[in-house]
């Protein structure tokens, strides 16, 4: 369960760049990130 504090942007605390959000409409959210640069 995301925090919606903020419902226009997602706030993500992750040691890596967020390359990409995708919500669906069943609400799961897939989040695409680079860590270390590696996939």
């Amino acid at each position: 369960m995301l925090d919606r504090d903020d419902q226009s942007v997602p706030k993500f605390r992750l040691n890596s760049t967020v390359v990409g959000v995708r919500q669906h409409q069943n609400d799961r959210v897939e989040v695409d990130y680079v860590k270390d640069g590696r996939h």
